[in-house]
């Protein structure tokens, strides 16, 4: 019986392939109640925030709009940080906020997902609850989201 440890190649390849391909795996978010539902205070929002000062938050988030400017500048029409925000709260998403949601969520890293918190675009079970609602609970950023669960 062959050992796929020993059998494949030198040793330490078996182990060597199993991490590369497992940055490739894409985890499921756990449920919104998981997460703390607190928002940025004022001192976290200038320290961990792009802007200067505490004007650029929530529906104005730059972090939100660099990325989704990265993300979909191949848009027609361009998705906002105003049109984010709706996004989030949304009851139920429409195809539009569903694509701006799912953008996200493949596209942010885990600074750009903090950011963002600490600019009052969401908080994090508001986050995880936008992206169960829209169909997103599999998703890039699920794998750093899911360690900030209490």
């Amino acid at each position: 019986m062959l050992n796929p440890k020993t059998e494949n190649g030198p040793p330490g390849e078996y182990e060597r392939r199993a991490t590369e391909f497992d940055r490739f795996r894409i985890d499921t978010l756990r449920a919104p109640e998981h997460f703390a539902d607190t928002a940025a205070n004022d001192e976290e929002t200038l320290h961990l925030g792009h802007g200067n000062d505490l004007t650029e938050v929530g529906p104005k988030s730059v972090t939100v709009m660099l990325r989704l400017s990265a993300s979909c500048a191949g848009w027609r029409d361009p998705p906002t940080a105003a049109e984010f925000h709706d996004a989030i709260q949304a009851p139920e998403p429409n195809a539009r906020q569903r694509a701006i949601l799912g953008a996200f969520a493949r596209e942010a890293d885990w600074r750009e997902l903090i950011t963002a918190w600490a600019e009052r675009a969401y908080t994090i079970r508001e986050l995880v609850a936008a992206l169960h609602r829209a169909g997103h609970a599999q998703c890039h950023a699920a794998r750093w989201i899911n360690g900030w669960a209490r």
